[in-house]
């Protein structure tokens, strides 16, 4: 499986329709329509070379395979949101933002990202 071929999106889309049991849910999820969901997911299943969901008209439920697979799916989303906001702290630092709290009106205090 060439991993330059497989998009963060078709992960995302997995584990949604893999969350919701509905390809319909996580088009709502991830603001996309069932048609695109079902299209990420169909593309992914070309490049890992099974199908990850069993379909019937009304229920998507995982295959066996896909129980196996989605774990890796939502550990590599895991990290890719660990980078995003890695690059955002980087990004901070490097513009010189200070974010500054109040916990009440009558205190105030520094906090440093």
């Amino acid at each position: 499986m060439p991993l330059t071929r497989v998009a963060l999106r078709q992960f995302e889309a997995l584990v949604a329709v893999a969350d919701l049991c509905s390809l319909t849910a996580a088009g709502e999820r991830l603001g996309l329509t069932s048609s695109a969901i079902s299209q990420l997911v169909a593309e992914l299943e070309a490049i890992i070379g099974f199908r990850v969901f069993d379909r019937s008209t009304r229920r998507v439920n995982l295959s066996s395979a896909g129980r196996e697979f989605v774990a890796s799916a939502e550990t590599v989303l895991r990290h890719a949101q660990l980078a995003e906001s890695a690059a955002a702290d980087v990004r901070n630092r490097a513009a010189g933002i200070v974010r500054l709290g109040a916990e009440s009106i009558s205190s105030t205090r520094l906090i440093i990202e």
